[in-house]
Formats: C-alpha cells, sequence, structure tokens
C-alpha cells in the first residue's frame, strides 16, 4: 500500500495560431473522501477551454492523489503536511520552463472539498519557495475552489461547521473521525490567513453548492448543504462568488456539465474565466490592475453569477501588487513534530516579540534587533516550541536559519553555512570562517542585500537552539538588522541577563488536560473513561514533562499494555529505573535522549551533587532553606561526617551548590518566601542513581534535618494554634 501521494501527469498539445512554444498548467486538487481527479473528465473539457482561449500551444493537467493511509487515518494536520509533498512533485513537473515569457509556464488550480485547504497550503510554499526566481513571478493566475470550506471566523460555530464537512463526507464509509484539536483550529485558520497574503492578486472563484446533499441515514431529519456560500467565501478582495445546481459531491463534474449546456463554447464562463486570466498575462502588470476587476460573465444554466465580494477593511490585503520575490532559505531543516500541542500562550508571546511590523521601514538600516529567549530545563519541549513558530510563522520572514548551538565547531559550520547558501561565498571547499562570518553578518546587518542585483528590505530570523553556553553564540549575533533571533537554553539567564536578550519566558510544564490528550494521542489508547484517568494520573506522576510523556508512550506501545496498566511502572521505583532507560523511534526523533540521560549530573560538583539528592527525598515543591541552615546542619553532625558533605557546613557552600542546580535548570528558587522546587521527574532520577544504601543514608538524613527543624512544643502547649502554619511548611 503507497503511503504517498503522486501527482499524474497529462500532456496535451492544442491547436494554436501563436508560434511561440507556450505552455500551461493545470493542477488539480481532489478533496479527501471524495471522487478522485481522475474522474473529473476535466481533460476532454479544458482542451475546449483553452483552445478557444488561445495563446497555449501545450497543456499540462496535473492531476493529485493524495495517499490512500489519509483515508483511513485522517487528521487535519496529515491533510496540510501533504501539501509539502505536493509542492515538491508539482516543481519538479513544472521547472522545465526557462524562459521569461509570463503566458508560458503559467499554472492554473482547480480544488474540490478539503483539497482546498491543501491548495491553500500548497499557494503559500509556493508563494516561499518559487517565486524568489523570475521563472515563478506572476505565474499562478487563477484559483477555482469547488465546495472549499474557507471560512477563516474562529467562533465555534465556524469549528462545528468544519467538523460537519468531515461528518458528511464520511457519512456513508461509517467512518468516525475526532473533532479539530485546539491545535487543528490554530493550523486551519493560519494557513488561511497566511493564504490571503501569499495569493498576491490572483483571482480567485470560489463556487458552492445549490442543492443539498443526499446520504442514506435514518437519523437525519434533512439533507445538509456542506458548504454554503457564507462558508465559501475565500475572504479575498479579488473574489468573485458562483453558485452552482450541484450537491457537494457533484461539484467537479461542473466542467463536464455546464459545458454540455452551454450552446456555444466562447460563451462558456470557464473559456471566459480562462481568456480573460491570458489576456490579463498578455497586456501586463500595469494594464491588469484595472483589468481584472470586473467580473466575468456566467452563461451556463447550471451556475448563477454573485456580484464580486467587495475589499473589506477588516480584512487586510498586504499587497496592491504582486509581492515582491523573498529569499527564503531554512538551514538544517527540523522536521516539525506531528504530536504538538497546545502551548498558545507561549507562541504568541513569541509571535508578539519577533514578528516585524507591517510599519517598519522598507529600506531596512541600523534597526535593533528584536531577540528572544525560551529557558526551560531539559525534555520540557523548548525545541518543538521554536519548531512549532519557525512552521507556523514562516511566511512572516523572508529568509529564515535554524543554528545548532550545542557545539561550538557545528554553530561556526552552521554560521558560515549561510555564506553559500545565499550566494556570498562560491563553495564550501575553501572556507575559511572568520572571513565568511564577517561576510554574513555585514549581510545581515544590511537586511541581506548584497552587490549582486539582490534588492529590497529583507526581514530574517536566526533560530540558536541548544544554546546553553550563551558566551559561544554572542560572536554570532549582528548588533543591528532588520531581523529576529530566537534563542532556545537551559541557562535561566539567556532571558534576563545576556545583552542581546530584550525578553524572554521560562517554558514550563504542559497544562495537564494538554498533557493527557498528547499522551492519549501518541498511544492511540481506547477512547474510554477509564483510560482517560488512567492519562491524567499518568502525567500528573511525569509531570507533564514532555519528554517523559513520549518516553511513556513509546513504552506503552513496545509493551502493548494500557495507560492503567503503566501507572505502576512510574509508581514503583525500582521499576521507574528499568522505565527510564528505555527508548522508542518517536523518542529518538523528537528528543533523541532519554529520561536517563536527558540531564548530565555529572557536570555537578560534588556539593551541588549532594545537595540534589537530599532535596529528591523532600516534597517536591516549596522546600524550605532554612532545614539547610549552618544549626541544623550542626546537629547532624554525625550524618554528614558519614556522608562526607559540607554542604551545610556553611551559607556560602549551600549557596553555590543551590546557584549551579539553579543555573542547570535542576531546581527552582522562589527568592520572596526562600523556598525551592524540583521537577518530579528529576527527583526521581536522581533517587535512580542512587544505590539502596544511599537512598537509605540521604533519607535518614533529611528526616533529621525536617526533626531539627520541627517547632516542638510542651506538653501543655501542644494545642496553640501559633506553630501551624511552620508545621505546614515542614510537612508539606
Amino acid at each position: 500500500m503507497s503511503r504517498a501521494g503522486s501527482l499524474q501527469t497529462t500532456r496535451v498539445k492544442l491547436r494554436s495560431l501563436h508560434k511561440e512554444y507556450r505552455v500551461a498548467h493545470l493542477l488539480a486538487v481532489p478533496g479527501v473522501f471524495s471522487s478522485p481527479a481522475a474522474t473529473w473528465k476535466i481533460e476532454e473539457v479544458l482542451v475546449s477551454v483553452f483552445e478557444a482561449a488561445g495563446g497555449v500551444t501545450e497543456l499540462r493537467i496535473h492531476q493529485w492523489n493524495f495517499p490512500r493511509t489519509i483515508n483511513e487515518k485522517f487528521s487535519w494536520q496529515s491533510l496540510l503536511d501533504s501539501a509539502v509533498e505536493l509542492v515538491e512533485q508539482l516543481q519538479n513537473q513544472v521547472s522545465t520552463a526557462q524562459d521569461t515569457d509570463p503566458l508560458n509556464g503559467s499554472i492554473f488550480i482547480v480544488s474540490h472539498s478539503l483539497g482546498g485547504l491543501v491548495v491553500k497550503q500548497a499557494t503559500n510554499l509556493l508563494s516561499q519557495q518559487m517565486s524568489g526566481t523570475p521563472l515563478y513571478s506572476n505565474k499562478v493566475q487563477g484559483i477555482i475552489f469547488l465546495g472549499c470550506p474557507n471560512r477563516l471566523d474562529s467562533d465555534e460555530d465556524t469549528w462545528q461547521e468544519y467538523n460537519d464537512v468531515v461528518k458528511n463526507l464520511t457519512a456513508p464509509s461509517g467512518i468516525k473521525i475526532a473533532p479539530l484539536s485546539s491545535g487543528d483550529r490554530e493550523a486551519v485558520l493560519s494557513v488561511g490567513t497566511q493564504f490571503l497574503h501569499s495569493a498576491g492578486d490572483v483571482p480567485i472563484l470560489s463556487v458552492y453548492e445549490g442543492m443539498p446533499m443526499k446520504l442514506k441515514s435514518r437519523f437525519r431529519s434533512k439533507e445538509p448543504f456542506v458548504v454554503n456560500k457564507n462558508f465559501a467565501s475565500a475572504h479575498s478582495a479579488r473574489e468573485s462568488l458562483l453558485q452552482a445546481q450541484l450537491d457537494h459531491g457533484d461539484l467537479p463534474y461542473l466542467f463536464k456539465d455546464a459545458l454540455l449546456a452551454s450552446k456555444n463554447y466562447k460563451d462558456h464562463w470557464l473559456i471566459k474565466y480562462a481568456a480573460e486570466r491570458i489576456d490579463s498575462v498578455q497586456t501586463g502588470p500595469e494594464q491588469r490592475a484595472s483589468s481584472d476587476t470586473r467580473s466575468f460573465s456566467v452563461a451556463s444554466t447550471l451556475l448563477e453569477p454573485v456580484p464580486p465580494r467587495p475589499a473589506s477593511s477588516a480584512i487586510p490585503v498586504r499587497h496592491k501588487q504582486r509581492p515582491r520575490p523573498p529569499v527564503h532559505f531554512v538551514l538544517r531543516r527540523r522536521s516539525r513534530n506531528a504530536d504538538f500541542h497546545g502551548r498558545h500562550d507561549e507562541l504568541a508571546a513569541i509571535e508578539a516579540a519577533l514578528v516585524p511590523r507591517d510599519s517598519m521601514s522598507a529600506a531596512g538600516g541600523d534597526e535593533e534587533v528584536r531577540c528572544f529567549a525560551l529557558t526551560g530545563m531539559g525534555g520540557i519541549g523548548k525545541t518543538d516550541l521554536a519548531l512549532e513558530f519557525v512552521h507556523t510563522r514562516t511566511l512572516c520572514f523572508d529568509a529564515i536559519f535554524w543554528l545548532d548551538a550545542g557545539e561550538t565547531t557545528q554553530l561556526s559550520a552552521d554560521f558560515c553555512h549561510i555564506g553559500v547558501k545565499v550566494g556570498l561565498v562560491e563553495n564550501e571547499a575553501h572556507l575559511d570562517f572568520s572571513t565568511t562570518t564577517e561576510l554574513v553578518m555585514d549581510w545581515l546587518q544590511r537586511g541581506c542585500r548584497n552587490d549582486k542585483g539582490v534588492r529590497g528590505f529583507r526581514r530574517w530570523l536566526l533560530v540558536f537552539d541548544n544554546a546553553d553556553d550563551l558566551d559561544a553564540i554572542d560572536a554570532y549575533i549582528p548588533p543591528t538588522g532588520p531581523g529576529s533571533i530566537l534563542v532556545t537554553s537551559r541557562d535561566p539567564s539567556a532571558k534576563t541577563l545576556m545583552a542581546f536578550a530584550s525578553t524572554g519566558i521560562e517554558v514550563g510544564e504542559s497544562a495537564q488536560d494538554d498533557a493527557a490528550e498528547l499522551l492519549r494521542k501518541m498511544t492511540d489508547c481506547e477512547q474510554n473513561p477509564t483510560e482517560g484517568d488512567a492519562s491524567r494520573k499518568l502525567v500528573e506522576e511525569l509531570g507533564c514533562l514532555p519528554l517523559a510523556i513520549a518516553q511513556m508512550a513509546g513504552v506503552v506501545r513496545k509493551r502493548d499494555i494500557t495507560l492503567e496498566e503503566s501507572i505502576s511502572l512510574i509508581q514503583s521505583g525500582p521499576r521507574y529505573a528499568s522505565f527510564r532507560g528505555m527508548t522508542s523511534p518517536i523518542q529518538k526523533r523528537r528528543y533523541g535522549s532519554t529520561l536517563a540521560a536527558a540531564w548530565n549530573f555529572d557536570i555537578l560538583n560534588k556539593e551541588s551533587f549532594n545537595l540534589l539528592r537530599i532535596i529528591s527525598v523532600l516534597h517536591p515543591d516549596g522546600i524550605q532553606e532554612t532545614l539547610f541552615d549552618s544549626k541544623a546542619a550542626a546537629s547532624s553532625k554525625g550524618e554528614l561526617h558519614s556522608l562526607r558533605m559540607s554542604v551545610l557546613q556553611s551559607l556560602d557552600s549551600f549557596s553555590d551548590a543551590r546557584a549551579e542546580l539553579i543555573a542547570s535548570f535542576i531546581i527552582k528558587r522562589d527568592k520572596k518566601v526562600k523556598e525551592m522546587t524540583i521537577h518530579r521527574v528529576i527527583a526521581q532520577e536522581a533517587r535512580a542513581r542512587m544505590s539502596k544504601s544511599e537512598l537509605r543514608e540521604i533519607i535518614c538524613l533529611a528526616a533529621n534535618l525536617l526533626s531539627r527543624h520541627w517547632p516542638f512544643m510542651s506538653l501543655e502547649g501542644r494545642h496553640k494554634v501559633e506553630r501551624w502554619p511552620k508545621c505546614q511548611k515542614a510537612v508539606y
């Protein structure tokens, strides 16, 4: 069974009076759970259409076939992700036209139903990857949506309509599809919003059904309209709306039926549409602006004309003309985490800090670089959050560079490779790192302009991933320039102390509901109350840590056990010790480490590790620093001597050890109340690395410290409530 989509191409020679050899491309994208493009009979129709329109000598029809697995295991994210493969295959088909004739290589796009979402995402990708060369400038000449859900409102009614589309399409087969999650909603909304900008001035024809869909179901009181007029509007000022007297499933056959109903081929609406687009290409961009505003007439009895949608001030149109050709590069491209869930507030914070404003000067100049840092402990999901931002906000930047800052040599190589990628250096054979670094720094500060004709303001984004050594990346931070910098680091000072970081956030644990939903999604568990309760208990035990959730999901799938059965794995110390080192392909792909390797305790000095061992056996929240004062240490002198500890002998020793644990993001500290906290999984990991005898000694020492800190009273005063707050802190 094929897991990949395919693009089936048919070449048709056309009768034309033009001597120039001109190729036009038509991309047909069907909907999922709908008839494939091969059944539309589109070839015989469009041959007549383009011959009547003239100006084209060869028509290439590209019919997209979705992977078979998309119907078997549908998800909204997999639907949108299929656009990447579509664009890659389309590029191979349209890359043969090497001249500057604007008509040669022109692209027309037709899509049906949910395939319209794929077309939108593909258009976004085409705008990024293809319009940077003369070959693809102004190539997309028209887009037709046949019953595509285009509404961009974020209210519950809109999302219910999206869910109803899939529900109606899958009703005959009985397939059950989960409703859109919050992440799905954000993805669909993001694709639609970006499409408004990436489509530029391309005319859009949105066709919606005039007849209800016939479904064989005894439980439906009436037959539904899958995509009505309001749901079909693409929200574009260059859009025309048409109603077809067909139901949703029959919309792709509009071409054949409408053509047969038309007495005069030249009066057919599709012929006029193609002819006007070809004419507008030949007349040039200056005359096109006025000619494209007219609405084409409709002669078919199957269609009823709807006036073009007027421009709305509520819907921004960024480009009155075709947007300038951007340069767009991504180094060390990292795959997006398909299991990413939630984090909406964090993504909004990054966007507010880093996304350039439309009011920014097009001239570049000495602008201040916008910076943002994501800090947090290992396994919390900093890299995945950065990847999600990059993939969902790609169109906000003209150039994106992902740099691996975990190792100095790799960082230097990545940064210098920018120079090769953008043409500042011819090749890497004789690369001088020092000289190339200076060239790239200058290029970034000047707004990605060089002396080879690449002009215009360029908004760039640098991502420094795993920048735990902040000194190492300082040499690669441009002091000025029209760009943004995103840093992921375990060092909490990245968001507050470094000169380049104007702001940032500490990435915390996922919300419990989001974490539980993520675990259920990754394990594909049974959807019942028992497994739902078990998922919530599991993520609570795991501290809602993404790395731990991924590892647990791998164990559950590998052992083929239920979530309820897996709870005992982490509630038992000995069983956790075996679980922590287990891995899976998901684990390796997303995180590259296990729980056992996520935190490098070996780099801690002896006293910091001793302090960690004591903290690990205490309650993880609200650990009182007064437990470790010199008086308590003096009372526990015997235990300290037997364990060869000096961390509690002086305030300086304790402060130094605490500072190292904080800097390593192993613990957190509330300076106001003088309390420390440790993540449950980190504490469990620290306990797992101790032998039974060591663990017994540490527990005895901690119990002694708590005992010395306990506010004992005489028998007469044991019922007084004044000491209760102190007791509560000690037993919390």
